[in-house]
């Protein structure tokens, strides 16, 4: 795949005791941070369309350059999706290196204003060595399953209108993969009029058809 450089705006915040850099990404027209507590995989979860998993992608590379920063998608949608999606927030992507604390997230929240805005960051985004990685690390992840299963490195969680994921290298890599394979510009190829496509820790692909029938029959495409 063809390598890039995704500008995306970066804002310089001030927490309790220390800065934060904050990457803001676009308001998503068809993407949803909602509670989907049926699932033992995670409690919440984010859906999205093809464009909206494309700019997952970007964050999930963006984090494993840089596990200083802080991904936000405002993303939350007051009265959700012709009556899907009713209760649905933004949502915020950290690396538990970050040792970030959701609480603190309302007051940096209010700085990401023209005043704190730097200079953009600048993602070097190299699909092909993002998926390199995930050969060697799917054929050797014990050590990771069990910092994940057994030391709680990994959190999702509801603080106000946002959903805070804090997730581990090796799961932005596969969010990552997991997005390349199943979210791709022609959506329409998997031949789901009423369907998704499940990507791991992350949520649901929604094809353009499934999000039209959605919008028009009023009623879960599954």
């Amino acid at each position: 795949m063809k390598n890039r450089k995704i500008k995306i705006p970066q804002y310089l915040v001030r927490g309790k005791h220390r800065d934060f850099h904050v990457l803001v990404f676009p308001h998503l027209k068809y993407a949803w941070a909602y509670f989907c507590g049926d699932d033992i995989r995670y409690d919440y979860a984010v859906d999205a369309d093809a464009v909206g998993c494309k700019w997952l992608r970007y964050a999930m590379a963006s984090l494993i350059a840089a596990p200083d920063k802080i991904a936000y998608f405002p993303i939350r949608k007051p009265g959700g999706f012709h009556g899907f999606y009713q209760t649905n927030y933004d949502a915020v992507y950290t690396r538990p290196e970050l040792q970030f604390r959701p609480s603190e997230w309302v007051k940096l929240r209010r700085q990401l204003n023209p005043a704190h805005r730097i200079q953009q960051y600048v993602l070097r985004y190299e699909p092909d060595k993002l998926c390199d990685y995930i050969k060697g690390f799917e054929n050797d992840p014990r050590w990771y399953y069990r910092a994940k299963r057994h030391l709680n490195q990994e959190v999702n969680r509801l603080i106000g209108d946002t959903v805070f994921f804090t997730l581990l290298e090796e799961t932005y890599y596969t969010c990552h993969q997991d997005l390349l394979n199943v979210a791709v510009e022609n959506d329409l190829k998997y031949g789901l009029p009423f369907g998704g496509i499940d990507f791991r820790d992350l949520g649901w692909f929604m094809s353009s058809c499934s999000i039209r029938n959605m919008a028009a029959h009023g009623f879960k495409p599954w």
